[in-house]
Formats: C-alpha cells, sequence, structure tokens
C-alpha cells in the first residue's frame, strides 16, 4: 500500500515539474508493469485531458479558434440575452463563453482550457467504461486512451471545430452511458444538439434498439436506411411545416434539406479506407465476442446475450454513420462534417485488434503508443496549425503553462 501510494505521489509531483514526460512515464510504467487499477486509470484520464489542454492553449489562434476565440472576448460587451440573440446559432456553446468570460475575467487561454479539458475528460471517460463492460484488457484501455488523445486528427479538431468537438464528447459519453450502462442522460441530448446542431443526426440513433439487428429486424433496418438515403426529402418537408414556429430547429432543418457548397474538395480516399477498417474489425470482434466472455462468464447467459447486445447497438451507431457518409460522398462538406464525428469511433475500436494477438500484446502497446505519442509530436512541429516550439513541451511546467499570457486577439 505505501509503495502504490509513494508512486501515486510521484507521478502527480513528475506531472506538476513536467507535464509531458508525466503522463509518457505513467502511460509506459502502467504498460510494462501491468497496472490494472482504477485509480490509476482515472489519474491518467485526468493528467492526459490537462495535458491536452495546455497544449492548446499555445496554438495560435487563427481559423476557427480565432473566430470563436473573438466571440469569447466579444461577450464581455453584452448581457447575455443580446449576446446570443447576436450569434443567432446553437446557443448553450455561446452560454458556456458568457459564463466562462465571467468567471475568469475574459481570459483566453483559460477558455481554451476549459472546453479541451470537458471534451477530453468525456471522450477519456467513455473510452474506460466501454473497455470495462466488454471485459476489456489493460492494454486494451491504455490503447484507446493514447488514440483518443495522441490520434492527430483527433486532437486537432479539438481547438479548432470547437462546437462539434464539445458535441462529439458529449455525444460519445450519452451513447455509452446509455447502451452499457443503461443511464439516460437526456438532458445531454439537448446540450449536444444546440452545441453543434449536426449532432442531432447521431442522438437519435442511441434509442433505437433495432439498429443493425439485420438477423432479427432486416424490414426495419432497411427502411431505416432508406430513410438516410432521403434524408433530404424529409427535411424539406419538416422544414415547410416548421418554418418560423421553431427557429432553431428551423436553422438545423434548413441545412439539412439543401446540398452543400463549400469548395472542399472530394472526399479522401484515405476517409474511406478508414471506414472500412473500423467495419472489418468492429463485424469480426462481435461475431468471436461471445464465445471468447463465454469463456469467462459461463454461468450467466442472460447476461452474455445482454452484453453482446449492447456491443451490436454500439457498434451499429458507427455503421449507419459509415453509410450514411458513403451514401452522400458526392457532398464534400456533409461527408467530411460527419466523418469527424465517425473517427471519435476510433479509440473504442481500434485496440480490438489486441484480442488475436495475445503473445505480443504488451510489446505491441508499448511500441503503438509511444509511436503515435511521436507522431503528435511530429505533428504539432509540421502540421496545419501552429503551436508552441516543441521545445517548450520539453521543458515546461505546471506552472508554465499557467503563467504564459493570453494571445492577442485583435
Amino acid at each position: 500500500m505505501k509503495i502504490n501510494n509513494y508512486l501515486y505521489s510521484f507521478l502527480i509531483i513528475l506531472f506538476l515539474l513536467n507535464p509531458f514526460f508525466g503522463v509518457l512515464f505513467l502511460i509506459n510504467i502502467m504498460i510494462f508493469f501491468n497496472i490494472n487499477k482504477e485509480q490509476y486509470y482515472l489519474l491518467l484520464i485526468f493528467l492526459l485531458s490537462v495535458f491536452l489542454s495546455f497544449v492548446n492553449m499555445t496554438k495560435v489562434p487563427e481559423s476557427d479558434l480565432y473566430n470563436h476565440g473573438w466571440r469569447f472576448l466579444n461577450s464581455g460587451r453584452y448581457n447575455l440575452i443580446p449576446y446570443l440573440i447576436l450569434n443567432a446559432k446553437e446557443p448553450f456553446f455561446f452560454i458556456f463563453n458568457y459564463i466562462v468570460y465571467y468567471l475568469t475575467n475574459g481570459s483566453f487561454k483559460v477558455w481554451v482550457f476549459s472546453f479541451s479539458f470537458i471534451s477530453y475528460i468525456l471522450i477519456l471517460k467513455s473510452v474506460y467504461l466501454y473497455f470495462k463492460k466488454i471485459n476489456g484488457t489493460k492494454n486494451q484501455i491504455i490503447l484507446g486512451f493514447v488514440i483518443a488523445s495522441f490520434f492527430p486528427l483527433i486532437f486537432s479538431l479539438s481547438a479548432h471545430l470547437i462546437r462539434q468537438f464539445m458535441a462529439t464528447a458529449i455525444f460519445i459519453y450519452f451513447a455509452v452511458s446509455k447502451i452499457f450502462n443503461n443511464k439516460n442522460y437526456w438532458w445531454l441530448v439537448i446540450v449536444g444538439v444546440f452545441t453543434h446542431s449536426s449532432s442531432i443526426l447521431l442522438f437519435p440513433l442511441v434509442y433505437l434498439n433495432f439498429l443493425g439487428d439485420f438477423k432479427n429486424r432486416k424490414l426495419i433496418n432497411i427502411i431505416f436506411l432508406f430513410v438516410l438515403i432521403s434524408y433530404q426529402f424529409f427535411a424539406g418537408l419538416l422544414y415547410k411545416i416548421l418554418a418560423g414556429k421553431f427557429i432553431m430547429l428551423s436553422y438545423i432543418l434548413e441545412r439539412a434539406k439543401g446540398d452543400t457548397t463549400y469548395d472542399l474538395g472530394k472526399f479522401p480516399i484515405i476517409n474511406i479506407v478508414i471506414i472500412i477498417i473500423m467495419f472489418i474489425i468492429t463485424l469480426s470482434f462481435e461475431k468471436r465476442y461471445l464465445t471468447r466472455v463465454s469463456k469467462i462468464e459461463s454461468d450467466n447467459v442472460e447476461l452474455l446475450v445482454e452484453k453482446k447486445e449492447h456491443i451490436r447497438r454500439f457498434f451499429a451507431l458507427s455503421w449507419f454513420l459509415s453509410a450514411f457518409i458513403m451514401l452522400n460522398i458526392n457532398q464534400s462538406e456533409l461527408s467530411l462534417r460527419l466523418f469527424y464525428y465517425l473517427i471519435f469511433f476510433l479509440p473504442f475500436f481500434i485496440p480490438l485488434i489486441l484480442y488475436k494477438i495475445k503473445k505480443i500484446e504488451t510489446i505491441l502497446v508499448l511500441v503503438l503508443s509511444n509511436s503515435f505519442i511521436i507522431y503528435f509530436l511530429y505533428k504539432i512541429v509540421y502540421g496545419t496549425w501552429t503551436y508552441a516550439p516543441l521545445y517548450r513541451i520539453f521543458i515546461n511546467s505546471f506552472l508554465t503553462y499557467i503563467i504564459n499570457p493570453d494571445p492577442k486577439i485583435s
């Protein structure tokens, strides 16, 4: 017990001295020394969320971060209602802006930290709950954490498509809680949709118990696919009925009923490859899962069937989202927007490959985890966005991140 207390204290002290080496050391010792205790998982969730939020605080404001940052700072000029009227979009994000502004006296870096930290806490906690429910191994949980934290495409969205990133984090936590723990946090649906309206396509899927059950409920799944294909027709019909009656819903339907016109180019081939890989992994895992878990819990057949049902429902979210993307691949803005939701399933799916590689699982996870981290550092320097110089990550302490001045937003 004393050794555990000393180790726990050492990890916190190391993180305070240098957040990057703190999380790097914790990840590697948990893998290498097979540490499988809840207190260390929760510590890793917290420290990763803080570290990634610190890195986002160093990002040079441009594009969406600049625009949203300007709106955040602008909230100080208005009372709440006029501010929401001025930003006549999804209100919860701007309520969040308003609250953070007045709690922090308009600190831009604390605002960046706040939305990053909340989002990562929700995502990483969802990964943990998911793997615990499907009898995942310690290595799968940690690899899931690493992918959620250091996969560059996911991280790059955290301080760029800010509203969608927050809405996705809310959706993922809601879906895992509802499907695996039967906790209906319905209010998260409201918060998520009114953080980014596009998430309205996702939340209802969590309530559809038939989703993906083609064996027993083939007809209703086919009908649902038809509705997905014809979504613009139904959105247009509802828009004619509801236009002008509900401002926010009318805004959502107006965007859904028309073709997207942004010039984003063709849907990248690599995205299609990722979709195919995710589908193969989940389909393969679902077929093998019942046999594997039956060896662990053979005395409770009903529980096994229930767990497999939960897994199918969760996987089906990605299957139907993938189908929707592929059916609308000619609309680049829509398909890419939805693909950015889909990639958040990667931390839940990629670690499933470890079920087939037991003999070298620890070595493989060590290599993969550190490779993701190295690639993350590479993209910090050579990626699309500009952050503080890389050496700062190696030398900054907890205090350094806190005392760094806010960037100037003109």
